[in-house]
């Protein structure tokens, strides 16, 4: 792999965090709840533009300490496996999402 290249997984990491955000706002907005109690107090004390800054601020954070790292196995695995754990909650907020629609 070329140093300069940036790995798919990060790529995905990236999309699935602004996903997050998108989804959590719109659940917010429907009545829905924030799980993530520092999420939570980000968004109570801040409102939505301080739950923006703060969720992209640190997984933009996270996200450039896995590039910085990228070359160990370790960070590669575990990069792939945030990946997959980040389309889970993608999945449940849709479906969050669709309940509280019905509702």
């Amino acid at each position: 792999m070329d140093d300069e290249e940036i790995p798919i997984a990060l790529y995905a990491l990236a999309a699935f965090n602004l996903a997050d955000v998108v989804l959590t706002l719109i659940m917010l907005d429907m009545g829905g709840y924030e799980a993530n109690p520092l999420m939570r107090a980000a968004y109570n004390r801040g409102g939505p533009v301080g739950f923006v800054v703060v969720k992209l601020g640190l997984a933009g954070a996270g996200i450039a300490i896995l590039r910085a790292l990228w070359k160990r196995d370790h960070i590669r695995l575990a990069t792939f496996g945030l990946a997959l754990i980040y389309a889970g909650v993608i999945v449940i907020h849709i479906s969050t999402l669709a309940a509280l629609a019905r509702s």
